[in-house]
């Protein structure tokens, strides 16, 4: 773990004294890669994945639409575990965009939409984009994420096209069991109120969605309005996966939610 602890703090280091310089970003963009690449080799989300592979072997999962789908880590991830299904990778940050389509190059059933958000309408937006880039967002960032993950502040905007995820429905149609990951950083209720007609198909199984217990992102919704909203549409809970911890008080403020149709 000494690694994976070296190579954040050149990131923090890399993101605090040069933000803005392209060759610092470059260096940024490889260490997380680097990051990444150890997570994976230490089975450090193995057990957790294993699960996830199992229960979307149950449902016959055979679509997995990925939205904020980064450079393709989430994709990668399954595919290493064993899944063979079709990925649709759905990303909005131009650099981060070109990575997730050379990596997608590796699986034949892994096609990448060109660069767009995915929210509760078509339009033109503005995204905050994260030193980390991971925690880039249609929506202002808040002390208390900031206090937990230093390098989530903001550095640039970018314009992107937004779309409704209900644009594209008829090209998940011939797919029999659909699941939909959601990373959006406080923007999935906007997504969900996009996808209205999409979640209603008998094909649409399964969310996997992050949720926040406290308010990381200026007009975010938190776990209640998810566990809510969700259950009324008859979705039940199947596994939960944390995310993000405060720093110095130990409390979970985020997680991954994997719910499937009870019916």
């Amino acid at each position: 773990m000494g690694i994976l602890h070296l190579a954040q703090k050149l990131m923090d280091y890399l993101g605090n004294r040069h933000p803005k310089n392209r060759l610092s970003r470059l260096a940024y963009s490889a260490l997380l890669k680097i990051r990444y690449l150890f997570i994976f080799l230490l089975d450090t989300n193995n057990i957790f994945m294993n699960q996830f592979i199992k229960t979307i072997k149950y449902h016959k999962i055979d679509l997995i639409i990925d939205i904020g789908a980064g450079e393709g880590e989430f994709a990668l991830e399954l595919i290493r575990a064993g899944y063979k299904g079709s990925i649709v990778s759905i990303e909005p940050l131009t650099d981060v965009y070109k990575s997730l389509t050379e990596n997608s190059r590796i699986h034949r059933n892994w096609m990448v939409f060109p660069r767009m958000a995915i929210g509760n309408r078509n339009s033109q937006v503005s995204i905050n984009v994260s030193q980390n880039s991971v925690s880039s967002s249609l929506l202002n960032i808040l002390p208390i994420h900031l206090n937990s993950a230093p390098d989530s502040k903001y550095i640039r905007k970018e314009k992107v096209k937004m779309y409704k995820l209900d644009t594209f429905i008829d090209e998940f149609k011939k797919y029999k069991n659909i699941l939909i990951k959601i990373d959006a950083q406080g923007y999935e209720n906007y997504i969900l109120d996009g996808a209205k007609k999409l979640i209603r198909l008998r094909n649409l199984k399964g969310l996997f969605i992050e949720v926040s217990f406290a308010k990381l992102y200026k007009n975010q919704k938190t776990f209640d309005y998810f566990y809510n909203e969700l259950n009324n549409k008859g979705f039940d809970i199947w596994a939960v996966e944390k995310v993000l911890i405060e720093k110095g008080t130990g409390r979970l403020l985020q997680i991954n939610l994997l719910e499937f149709k009870s019916f």
